[in-house]
């Protein structure tokens, strides 16, 4: 698979679990219901791993996943987009290094 292609299908399913959980978090039961807010986090949290492991290499993983698996944050609008991603590597050859091939 080329890499724009890898790079768009991992940015889709970043912001459907970001938009997702966004949504859960507005509901009545999370934001009264602690049982439920945990169930929802640990849920979304697995749904991330399993997002990370598909997508990221390793190296990636261990370092700039680690905190957002930590935190499981999300931001209006969404921090990704596809097709107006702006990577926080230096260049483009370290951003796909952070890619599965």
């Amino acid at each position: 698979m080329n890499p724009s292609k890898k790079l768009h299908e991992f940015l889709t399913s970043m912001l459907e679990w970001e938009t997702t959980l966004d949504k859960q978090k507005k509901t009545k039961d999370y934001k009264n219901n602690s049982e439920v807010r945990s169930n929802i986090l640990q849920k979304k949290g697995e749904e991330l791993l399993h997002i990370f492991k598909n997508h990221l290499t390793s190296r990636a993983l261990r370092t700039i996943a680690k905190g957002r698996l930590d935190i499981l944050a999300t931001a209006r609008p969404p921090r990704v987009r596809p097709g107006r991603f702006r990577g926080h590597a230096r260049n483009q050859r370290q951003q796909n290094s952070y890619l599965h091939a």
